[in-house]
C-alpha cells in the first residue's frame, strides 16, 4: 500500500498495488501465489469509504478486463495463527470483508491486493479480438474455421422468418400438423454447435473428419447459413489460426461405432459357466404343463410375452420336493465367483439373504456357513493343501524377490510324515529398507483365526514419516520360550546384535527369554501402555496408571522424579513394583539405548489390526494377503515420499510446527555463536547447544527433532530448521527405504521346480481350531476395560437398550418413538430392516398421549432456548477473550519494540567498543613496527661497534710489532 500526501491525493486516498494471478496450495499446506506474467500488477487508487463494487470496476478498468473476479490478500498476522505459514489467503467477497482490508490497509504501508480473473463460462458465440486489438469480446461464430459476424438485427429476423414458416406449416388454428414435419428448402441450417461437449470429441476420435460440417450442415460439405437477405455457402475449412488443421478428412459415416468409445446399449459379454450340480429331475413321468410363449424384441435382449399359462399342474408332493435341491453343494456352486478374494467374499449370513432374494429359497445359517466353506475350498483349495503347497509358494516368491530370507521347519514323526512347526518371511524390499530406519525393532505376536490354530509373529519398525515399516513375519505354534527363540534367531541374520539396536514389546516372558539369548547386547524397552493397563489391573487405579504412563515418558530425570514421588505417596506398593521391573526398562529418562519417539508398540498393534481380515484364511491365503499389502503400501509410499517437496517429511513438520507454537513469548539470550538460552514464559530457562544438537531439556537429545528452544535459536542466528532435524527423518532417507520393490510370486507354469518339493508332502499341524464359532474380536489384556456398548446414531428416539432377535437374525435396539401419533412408546429396531415390532403393545390414550406431546413440545422449546441462551454467552465470552487477546497482543507488540531499541543502543555501544578496539590495535601495531625498526638498528650498531673494535685492536697489535 504506498500512502499519498494529503495535499496530492486529499483525505483518505491513497494508492494500492494490486498482483494479478492465482493461489496455489503446495502439498506441504504452504500457499503460493502465482504471478501471471501476462496482467502482471497494477497501480489502483483507493479511498475511505469504498465500496465492493466500486472496487472491482476500479480494478477492472485498469486491467482491462471485464469478467467476473475475485479479490484476497495474505493477513500480516498469519503467523501469529494457530495455523502458521499454512494459514490461507482471506477473500474479500463482502463488504465486511473489504472494510477490513482497508483497515488493515492503513495500519500496515506493506498490504497488496491480490486479484484473481476466471475465465468466461459460456464462449460458444464469443472469441477474444485481441488480434484486433481490442479489449472486449465479440460475437464471432467459429464455423468449420471461418468466421461469420450475426448482427442482432439479422438473427431476429431470421427468427421472425422460422416463426412465420413454422406458423404456415401448421395451418389454421386446431390444425394437428406436428411441428417436425417442417423441412424442405424453408429448412434453416444449425450455424454452429455445442463446443463445450465436441470439442473433445474433435480433438480425439473424430480429428480428421467432416463431423463438423455433419453436425453443422446436415452431412454436406460446407457450412450454410441463411439470413435475411440469401444464403451465403462457406466451405469447411480450416482457416482460423486457433483451429488445428486436420491431416485428412473421412466421412462420419465410414467411421466405426469403436472409434467413438461409446459403451454399448446392453451389455453382450460372455461369462463361461459350469453346470451346477444335483438339479436333475428324478421323476421324468410327471411333467409341468405351464406354457408360456416369448418374442424377442428386435435383438434387444427384452422378451415380450405373447401367450402365459399359469396353472400349476404340479401336486403338492412334487412342490415339497423343490427346497431339497438347495443344497449347500448348490449353492456353494452358485455363489463360488464372489470368493476370488475370500478375505472379501459375503459370510454366512449376507449370503443366506443373497438366497432368499436371488433364489427366493429360505435357507439356515448353517447350511450357508457350509456351502461358504465349499466355495473357498473350490476356489483356492482347503488347509491340507495349502500346508503342501507351502514350500512352492515361497520358492516363487523368492524368485521375484531378490534378497527374500523364508525357512520352513518341520516335524517328522517315526512313521517318516513330516509336520509343519514354525515358517518365516522377510521381504527382500522390507530388508534393504530397514537399513535406511531408526535401528528400533517393535515385535508382537497375534492369533490366527484359521482352521489350525497358530500365532503370527511380527517384527516392524518406523520410518522417518512415523509410519509402520514391516520386516519380517513368521507362523509359529504358540508363543513359547523356543518358538521366539527361532524367531528371534532368523531376525539376527538380519540384523546383528549390537548396542545400538533397541527391541520394544509388551512383557511376556518369553520375549525377554529370548532377547537375552540372541540380543544380549541390544537394549530392551516395555511398552508404556502395557504397564499402565498392568497398574490400573494390579492395584485398582486409572488415575494411578496414568501417572506412570506420564513419569515414564517424561524427558528429564528432574520432571521423573517429581512425578514418581508422587506416585509412591500415593501406593508405596505400586512404586516398589515399578522399582523392581528396573527404572531404565520402562522409563525414557534413565533409558540407556535410544528409543526416539516409541514408547509403546503401537506400530506392532497397528500391524496386526492391518492383518486381521487375513489371519482367517489358510497359510498360503495369509502370505499372499501380507504379500499385497506391502506390495500396496511399497508402491503408494514411494510415490508420496519422490513428489514430497519439503525439507522434512510431513508428520515430522506437524511435530515441529506443534512444538514451535509452544515457545510464544520466551526469550533468548546468547551464550556463543552456538549455544544461546531460552528464558521461558513463566521462568523457566533451557541452554541449548546447536552445532552437538542437545539441549538442556532433553527432547533434542531423545527424539533428534529440534525442540522449540533448539528452533528458537536457530531462527535467531538464521539457520534453517531442516539442518537441525536427524538425517533418519531427511526427506533423502524417507524416498530410499521404499525403492525396493514387493513383486508378486512368478508363474509356476515357467518355473522348473526342484524334484524335492514334489516328493515332499507337509501335513498341518496337530493343532486344530475347537468347534464353534470363532472369535472375532480379540481378548482384552490385563487392564484394558472395554468400554459400554451404546447407540446414539438417532438421540431423537431417547437412550437405546438391546432387545429382541428381527426376523434377519440380527440383534435388535430397544428405542422410543417421540412422534405425534406414538409419543412415549417403545419398540425394536433394527440396524438394515429398521422398524421390527412395538415393545408397548398398548397405544396411550388420549389425555395420556396429550400430556405427552405437550411435555415434548415444552422441552424442545426449553433445549432450544438453551442452546439460544448458551451460544449468546458463548458469543460474549469469545469476545472478552478476543478484546484480552488483543491487548495482551499489542502489550507484548510495546514490549518487543521497546527490546528492540535497546538492543539498537547496544548494538550502537558495541560497535562504538569495537572501533576503540580497532584503534587501540592499530596503535599497537605501529608501535610494535616501531620497536621492530629500533631494535633492528641497535642490532647493526652493536654488529659495527664489535667491528670497528676488532680492527682497532688489530691494529694496534700490528703496531706493537
Amino acid at each position: 500500500m504506498v500512502r499519498e500526501e494529503v495535499s496530492k491525493m486529499g483525505t483518505g486516498r491513497w494508492h494500492c498495488y494490486v498482483m494479478c494471478g492465482e493461489w496455489l496450495c503446495k502439498g506441504c499446506g504452504k500457499w503460493e501465489f502465482q504471478v501471471d506474467h501476462v496482467t502482471k500488477s497494477r497501480i489502483v487508487p483507493v479511498f475511505e469509504g469504498m465500496n465492493l463494487l466500486e472496487m472491482k470496476e476500479t480494478v477492472s478498468s485498469e486491467f482491462g478486463v471485464y469478467t467476473q473476479m475475485t479479490l484476497s490478500y495474505w493477513s500480516p498476522e498469519s503467523l501469529k495463527f494457530v495455523t502458521g505459514v499454512k494459514t490461507p489467503p482471506v477473500m474479500v467477497t463482502t463488504e465486511v470483508g473489504l472494510d477490513l482490508f482497508l483497515k488493515i490497509a492503513v495500519k500496515n504501508d506493506s498490504m497488496n491486493l491480490f486479484v484473481t480473473f476466471e475465465e468466461p463460462k459460456d464462449n460458444l458465440n464469443r472469441i477474444s479480438d485481441e488480434r484486433s486489438g481490442g479489449t472486449g469480446w465479440s460475437d464471432e461464430i467459429p464455423t468449420g474455421g471461418a468466421s461469420i459476424r450475426l448482427d442482432d438485427e439479422d438473427l431476429l429476423a431470421n427468427v421472425l422468418l422460422v416463426e412465420q414458416r413454422k406458423d404456415r406449416k401448421r395451418g389454421p388454428i386446431g390444425d394437428d400438423t406436428p411441428e417436425d414435419s417442417i423441412g424442405g428448402d424453408d429448412y434453416v441450417r444449425p450455424a454452429g454447435y455445442d463446443q463445450d461437449f465436441w470439442n473433445n470429441f474433435l480433438e480425439e476420435d473424430l480429428g480428421g473428419t467432416d463431423a463438423v460440417d455433419v453436425m453443422c450442415s446436415g452431412g454436406e460439405s460446407g457450412v450454410f447459413i441463411q439470413d435475411g437477405v440469401g444464403k451465403a455457402g462457406i466451405q469447411a475449412g480450416w482457416s482460423d489460426p486457433l483451429v488445428q488443421a486436420p491431416a485428412e478428412t473421412r466421412d462420419l459415416i465410414d467411421i466405426d461405432d469403436e472409434e467413438f468409445d461409446i459403451p454399448p446399449l446392453f451389455d453382450d459379454t460372455e461369462y463361461e459357466t459350469e453346470p451346477i450340480p444335483d438339479l436333475d429331475r428324478e421323476d421324468d413321468d410327471e411333467v409341468y404343463r405351464g406354457k408360456i410363449l416369448a418374442v424377442e424384441k428386435r435383438e434387444s435382449g427384452y422378451y415380450e410375452i405373447k401367450k402365459a399359462h399359469l396353472e400349476h399342474t404340479c401336486s403338492t408332493e412334487t412342490r415339497q420336493k423343490y427346497m431339497k435341491k438347495a443344497t449347500a453343494k448348490v449353492i456353494a456352486a452358485i455363489y463360488k465367483g464372489k470368493f476370488g478374494e475370500p478375505v472379501k467374499g459375503p459370510k454366512a449370513m449376507d449370503m443366506q439373504q443373497l438366497v432368499l432374494e436371488e433364489l427366493r429359497v429360505s435357507t439356515s445359517y448353517l447350511k450357508c456357513w457350509r456351502a461358504r466353506e465349499k466355495a473357498v475350498e473350490e476356489v483356492h483349495g482347503g488347509d491340507l493343501d495349502a500346508f503342501s503347497k507351502l514350500e512352492e509358494y515361497l520358492h516363487l516368491l523368492k524368485l521375484a524377490n531378490p534378497g527374500t530370507i523364508t525357512d520352513i521347519v518341520t516335524d517328522t514323526s517315526e512313521a517318516g510324515k513330516e509336520r509343519f512347526v514354525y515358517m518365516f518371511l522377510a521381504f527382500g524390499a522390507s530388508i534393504t529398507g530397514f537399513r535406511k530406519l531408526r535401528r528400533v525393532l517393535v515385535v508382537d505376536g497375534t492369533h490366527l483365526r484359521g482352521t489350525y490354530k497358530g500365532v503370527l509373529l511380527t517384527a516392524s519398525g518406523q520410518d522417518a514419516n512415523f509410519q509402520v515399516f514391516p520386516l519380517a513375519f513368521a507362523v509359529v505354534d504358540s508363543e513359547n520360550d523356543a518358538s521366539w527363540t527361532w524367531f528371534f534367531q532368523k531376525v539376527e541374520r538380519i540384523i546383528a546384535d549390537s548396542p545400538s539396536l533397541t527391541i520394544i514389546s509388551d512383557r511376556h516372558r518369553s520375549i525377554y527369554s529370548a532377547k537375552e539369548r540372541v540380543f544380549p547386547k541390544a537394549y530392551h524397552g516395555a511398552c508404556i501402555v502395557h504397564l499402565e493397563r498392568n497398574i490400573t489391573a494390579r492395584f485398582k487405579n486409572k488415575g494411578l496408571g496414568r501417572m506412570v504412563r506420564n513419569a515414564g515418558c517424561e524427558y528429564k530425570v528432574s520432571s521423573f522424579n517429581k512425578i514418581y514421588k508422587e506416585i509412591k505417596s500415593r501406593n508405596n506398593e505400586c512404586a516398589v513394583y515399578l522399582h523392581n521391573i528396573g527404572m531404565a526398562h520402562w522409563t525414557r529418562a534413565y533409558f540407556q539405548g535410544e528409543r526416539y519417539n516409541l514408547m509403546k508398540s503401537n506400530i506392532a498393534e497397528s500391524l496386526n489390526k492391518a492383518l486381521k481380515e487375513g489371519r482367517a484364511s489358510p497359510i498360503v491365503e495369509l502370505l499372499e494377503f501380507i504379500r499385497a499389502m506391502l506390495t500396496r503400501w511399497f508402491s503408494a509410499r514411494r510415490k508420496k515420499s519422490q513428489k514430497h517437496k519439503g525439507l522434512v517429511p510431513p508428520y515430522v513438520d506437524k511435530v515441529m510446527l506443534k512444538t514451535m507454537f509452544r515457545m510464544s513469548g520466551s526469550k533468548i539470550g546468547t551464550v556463543t555463536d552456538w549455544s544461546y538460552e531460552i528464558v521461558g514464559q513463566f521462568g523457566e530457562k533451557h541452554h541449548v547447544h546447536l552445532n552437538e544438537k542437545k539441549c538442556t531439556c532433553k527432547s533434542y537429545d531423545k527424539l533428534k527433532i529440534p525442540c522449540g528452544h533448539a528452533m528458537m535459536a536457530a531462527n535467531h542466528i538464521g539457520v534453517p530448521y531442516a539442518s537441525l532435524v536427524g538425517d533418519c527423518y531427511k526427506p533423502a532417507t524417507w524416498a530410499a527405504t521404499y525403492e525396493g520393490v514387493v513383486n508378486p510370486p512368478k508363474d509356476e507354469d515357467g518355473v522348473e521346480m526342484p524334484v524335492s518339493f514334489k516328493n515332499r508332502l507337509i501335513l498341518p499341524p496337530h493343532t486344530r481350531r475347537p468347534t464353534g464359532r470363532p472369535r472375532e474380536l480379540r481378548i482384552p489384556s490385563i487392564g484394558e476395560f472395554k468400554s459400554s456398548r451404546s447407540d446414539n446414531s438417532n438421540k431423537s428416539y431417547g437412550e437405546a437398550s438391546w432387545g429382541r432377535a428381527c426376523n434377519c437374525g440380527r440383534s435388535t435396539i430397544k428405542l422410543k418413538a417421540w412422534t405425534d401419533d406414538n409419543p412415549g412408546r417403545r419398540f425394536y429396531k433394527c440396524d438394515v430392516h429398521g422398524f421390527v415390532s412395538w415393545v408397548d403393545v398398548e397405544k396411550q390414550c388420549s389425555w395420556q398421549k396429550m400430556s405427552l406431546l405437550e411435555a415434548r413440545d415444552e422441552i424442545r422449546r426449553l433445549k432450544s432456548l438453551i442452546q439460544t441462551t448458551s451460544s449468546g454467552v458463548n458469543k460474549e465470552e469469545d469476545n472478552q477473550n478476543l478484546e484480552a487477546g488483543n491487548q495482551k497482543i499489542e502489550e507484548e507488540k510495546k514490549k518487543l519494540e521497546g527490546e528492540k531499541v535497546k538492543l539498537e543502543g547496544e548494538k550502537v555501544k558495541l560497535e562504538a567498543e569495537k572501533k576503540k578496539i580497532e584503534d587501540l590495535k592499530k596503535r599497537l601495531e605501529d608501535e610494535a613496527k616501531v620497536s621492530k625498526e629500533r631494535e633492528k638498528l641497535l642490532r647493526q650498531f652493536i654488529g659495527i661497534s664489535w667491528g670497528g673494535f676488532i680492527v682497532a685492536i688489530a691494529i694496534i697489535i700490528t703496531i706493537l710489532k
